[in-house]
């Protein structure tokens, strides 16, 4: 809480204003802690309020502030990210937002570093700093099977997500008309999996391909050239 703080204080001390901050636990109705369901009321409000979130999440003009791991003297086994890395709203989220982001809009306050003083930090510092990656793209047939290997709270959410991610990637990704994946620690693998992607939909709109400052060997680029052609 204390870095989203410092990170936050950041956007409004560059652009001034109100911001809203949304917390998908401390803003969506959760099942009771002693395994009750939520009231009829809960519940409306919560299904209404899933079907506004990729929109949400997926929006140019909303900054994603993630946390991808814990600071080593607060998990130094690294269990709680191992934790987070199984639960499905996690992997969906994930998913949801950075299909079509703009890189600019990621932020990863794991690698925020605090310089310490009382004036906040600058948003330009901060947004260079915290680059978030972005993984390559899921169909929707091997998302909903990776989705369905992970953990929740309540088990109809997984239905209600499953439902959710297919519309979105035609809707959202399928007209894009440029992957920008640019400076974003990639290897063979990730390709790979990029490729797989691009050979099992259509994007009809796509002149351009962005892969620079990426750690690809020659086997994955020939990969990908062949499937072009």
């Amino acid at each position: 809480l204390q870095r989203l703080a410092r990170a936050l204080s950041s956007f409004v001390e560059e652009d001034g204003g109100s911001y809203g901050v949304y917390l998908r636990y401390c803003s969506l109705h959760q099942p009771g802690l002693a395994g009750e369901g939520r009231t009829a009321e809960e519940a409306e409000l919560y299904a209404r309020a899933l079907q506004g979130l990729p929109a949400l999440y997926s929006h140019e003009a909303t900054p994603v502030l993630e946390l991808s791991s814990l600071p080593p003297e607060l998990d130094e086994s690294g269990a709680v990210a191992a934790a987070v890395a199984l639960r499905g709203w996690s992997y969906w989220e994930t998913s949801i937002t950075k299909i079509v982001k703009p890189s600019g809009m990621l932020l990863d306050l794991s690698k925020f570093v605090d310089s310490g003083t009382s004036e906040p930090p600058m948003l330009d510092d901060v947004l260079l700093q915290c680059k978030a990656t972005r993984p390559p793209p899921v169909l929707p047939d091997e998302f909903g099977t990776t989705l369905a290997a992970k953990s929740f709270s309540d088990p109809a959410d997984l239905a209600a997500l499953t439902a959710l991610y297919g519309p979105f990637f035609d809707e959202r990704f399928a007209p894009m008309d440029a992957l920008l994946y640019d400076d974003n620690e990639w290897q063979d693998a990730e390709l790979a999996a990029l490729c797989k992607v691009l050979s099992g939909c259509s994007l009809p709109n796509c002149t351009s391909l962005w892969l620079s400052r990426n750690d690809l060997g020659d086997d994955s680029m020939k990969q990908l050239t062949s499937l072009l052609e």
